[in-house]
């Protein structure tokens, strides 16, 4: 699979719903309910997440993205209550692609990130400020081309450059409160892929990324996936 990353992004503000992903930001509520296709994970709002699509959690390439010890809530999981985690997403009016696989972990600024899965940084941004418009954002790209992407860091946060290989559970930021978050400050996180062997983070997801369901390895409990309104505290790994 090939990307097209853009390593140094100028927005505006009508590509707002591409990178700024609000999660908790709320929503309309959308319809995009599916016919099922398997046992639908717990609590989720539509039937478009299933059991039968996420890997054993104790085989996980992925870890939490906090620090050992720490415990936070999943404020929104996969196939989630707003209309940000939904096979089309929607943000303000805007199409964000298929982002049924994120993940909310409400925090409060200023906790130290990990990264979830060892890679290439891709693209940083940290210029954006508290309840701003856009989001700050962290991608990085693993061995398989797949994109870990961390939303919402605080300003001037970043502990990583464009081009910096970073070991798996290394701090790569700062939680925070930029972009829309619907005043809860929490963490964005998801893996995407290509879907069209072309995935430009700083366009429109639906341009060709689009998510793809994970577990965590150190998660306790060890759920698959982790199941919204759930605290989770990662453990050893």
């Amino acid at each position: 699979m090939n990307f097209l990353i853009i390593n140094n992004i100028t927005w505006i503000s009508v590509l707002i719903f591409s990178l700024a992903i609000p999660g908790c930001g709320g929503g309309d509520g959308g319809s995009d309910t599916q016919i099922s296709q398997g046992t639908p994970i717990q609590n989720a709002t539509v039937r478009s997440c299933f059991i039968e699509d996420y890997s054993d959690p104790a085989t996980s390439e992925y870890i939490l993205p906090y620090q050992v010890g720490m415990t936070f809530l999943v404020s929104q999981g996969n196939c989630g209550r707003f209309s940000t985690h939904r096979p089309v997403c929607r943000v303000r009016g805007g199409i964000c692609g298929d982002l049924r696989y994120a993940y909310d972990f409400q925090m409060p600024v200023g906790i130290v990130l990990l990264a979830s899965r060892s890679g290439e940084v891709v693209t940083v941004t940290d210029n954006f400020p508290t309840n701003g418009l856009i989001s700050n954002i962290i991608v990085i790209k693993h061995s398989d081309d797949t994109l870990g992407r961390y939303l919402h860091l605080a300003e001037n946060s970043s502990m990583v450059a464009v081009g910096d290989l970073i070991p798996q559970g290394d701090p790569i930021a700062m939680s925070g409160d930029s972009g829309p978050t619907g005043n809860m400050p929490h963490l964005h996180f998801d893996v995407l892929e290509s879907e069209n062997n072309t995935c430009s983070i700083d366009a429109s997801i639906e341009s060709g990324c689009v998510s793809i369901p994970i577990t965590f390895r150190n998660a306790q409990p060890l759920d698959a996936p982790l199941i919204e309104d759930t605290v989770y505290e990662a453990l050893p790994f």
